[in-house]
């Protein structure tokens, strides 16, 4: 039986103006709720992006890797202002910066390792940092500017913690800020790359190095006296 105007009015006439209201506002929400979910996933050129950065540091080693991908001013070191001085082409994207934190994923880096392997050097190998071990090799909760020597882990060429990369606008050039420790030394980098217009490839254009520490004086970890907050390292 097919339906009639009449009771097609009449089921109209259920759902008030409130209600229809209501499912209008509701929609909106999920929307907007499972497009910042869709941006805040991390994506095969993060990692690519990542990469490209971290194979020019020594990589005869393990590089071991913060386990979480922290917004910009959580490494209390650098503000998005001063972040968009060095790369006012990032302003347009520059909300990536200010994503919640998220986990890494170890085994997407080591598959954009092996898209793009070293030529005249061994594979560049990662591993997790979390926070059990950060507090059971400093036996204290660190501040949250902390860089680590890595000294205290076997076999670590480097200690990193990572943040988004900010790709521009056109998807050709990206811009990665992190703060990465060595046996030499401590350091901010703030670095600009391009992507190959042939194979895709990211490369590395520019990377400026802001120094902290050198570990001359042996000790652990490093932390800015001004940063009374702890580490929030879960």
């Amino acid at each position: 039986m097919k339906p009639t105007r009449e009771s097609l009015r009449g089921s109209l006439s259920l759902f008030s103006l409130d209600d229809m209201s209501r499912a209008v506002c509701l929609v909106a929400f999920l929307t907007v709720i499972v497009a910042r979910a869709h941006a805040a996933e991390l994506t095969k050129d993060d990692y690519d992006i990542w990469h490209a950065a971290l194979r020019s540091h020594d990589s005869h080693r393990i590089i071991y890797l913060w386990h979480l991908v922290e917004p910009l001013e959580a490494l209390d070191r650098i503000t998005l202002e001063t972040a968009l001085k060095d790369f006012p082409e990032a302003r347009p994207t520059a909300d990536t910066w200010q994503l919640d934190a998220t986990e890494l994923d170890v085994r997407l880096l080591e598959a954009a390792a092996r898209r793009v392997p070293q030529r005249f050097a061994g594979e560049t190998r990662y591993t997790l940092l979390d926070s059990a071990t950060l507090e059971q090799l400093l036996g204290t909760t660190p501040k949250t500017n902390w860089i680590l020597n890595p000294a205290l882990l076997r076999d670590a060429e480097a200690i990193c913690r990572l943040t988004r990369p900010v790709i521009r606008s056109d998807g050709r050039v990206a811009y990665l800020i992190y703060l990465i420790s060595t046996k030499w030394w401590g350091a901010l980098m703030s670095c600009a790359l391009h992507k190959d217009s042939i194979d895709g490839t990211w490369r590395v254009d520019t990377c400026g190095r802001t120094d902290f520490t050198d570990w001359k004086d042996g000790k652990q970890i490093y932390e800015e006296r001004n940063s009374a907050h702890p580490c929030s390292c879960h």
